[in-house]
């Protein structure tokens, strides 16, 4: 009978650690703190996070817990809603003041250094416990998806929106095939446009607007020989969301010795030509037909006509 004491006693005993790391922060104060990591973008829309807690502990006045968190900027694109570029993963330890009604307020975050300093900076903002959780395995990245996923099907609801949540790596986008100068000529109109073939939806001063971009390569090029990309067409549209009605475009044609950007609104349009020699662009000639409104000042700065 004693022995049996003796074994409900050590049972007891090895049970007191496990009940001593239950969770103690609300979920909401912890959501909220990963949250303040983010930021404003013009790419996205609603902001999801995930996280896992390692352990916690109190500290006189602050409570710290120790957590690996995975945030992502979400918004339309390719016909899914997905993580559209932003955010972190990794582990943080978030520092909190106990206030005086029972709450807790953020005092302080704190995410490990990079390069050859990344383990000895995660072993000082943790303890060695939570440190051999990180190292264990024990988080479960399907978890703080599933997570993440649930707060954007939280977001999509909100809005009246049916579109699946899809990683758009899993949508085998393609790239325009265009002559490689010329693509590299016109990097910077991505964005607003996507730098795939596709479209991305972006909210501005409160409206909703859909960016596409087309590729049409030219019939009598020989798409398999070509190394460097081939000659065609490339057409960016802005369209209203509510309406469907196209505000810009812009008309991008390559051949192998000249790129001509045409944009389009219904002022009129501005057209660059650009004359191409073997090696480089020369500064373009520009023609006007009408009030075009729009430009893009990366744009204009790598056409030269703005300094660097």
């Amino acid at each position: 009978m004693r022995f049996g004491r003796t074994l409900l006693l050590l049972a007891v005993l090895m049970m007191i650690p496990v009940l001593a790391c239950a969770q103690t922060i609300p979920e909401d104060a912890l959501h909220e703190a990963v949250m303040t990591l983010t930021n404003e973008r013009d790419d996205g829309e609603c902001w999801v996070e995930g996280h896992v807690i390692l352990g916690e502990s109190d500290k006189g006045d602050t409570h710290e817990v120790y957590a690996y968190v995975f945030y992502q900027n979400y918004g339309f694109m390719d016909g899914v809603f997905t993580d559209v570029g932003g955010g972190s993963i990794g582990p943080r330890t978030f520092i909190f003041d106990k206030t005086a009604d029972g709450g807790y307020a953020l005092r302080e975050t704190i995410a490990p250094l990079d390069g050859t300093e990344y383990a000895k900076s995660i072993s000082e903002m943790m303890p060695a416990e939570c440190v051999q959780k990180l190292e264990s395995g024990f988080v479960d990245r399907a978890e703080l998806v599933r997570q993440q996923h649930e707060q954007a099907q939280r977001y999509l609801d909100s809005i009246g929106r049916t579109e699946p949540i899809q990683d758009w790596r899993e949508r085998d986008l393609q790239l325009a095939d265009m002559l490689v100068y010329a693509s590299n000529q016109i990097i910077s109109l991505s964005p607003p446009w996507p730098l795939w073939v596709t479209s991305v939806e972006r909210i501005e001063n409160g409206e909703r607007y859909v960016y596409t971009r087309s590729w049409y390569p030219d019939p009598a090029a020989n798409a398999q020989a070509a190394t460097d990309g081939v000659p065609g067409t490339q057409v960016l549209t802005k369209m209203r969301h509510a309406d469907n009605a196209v505000v810009e475009s812009i008309i991008i044609e390559a051949t192998a010795d000249t790129l001509t950007v045409a944009m389009r609104d219904d002022g009129g349009t501005r057209t660059y030509v650009f004359a191409y020699d073997g090696e480089t662009y020369h500064r373009p000639t520009v023609t006007e037909d009408g009030a075009c409104g729009v430009t893009y000042e990366a744009f204009d700065r790598y056409a030269g006509f703005l300094p660097e």
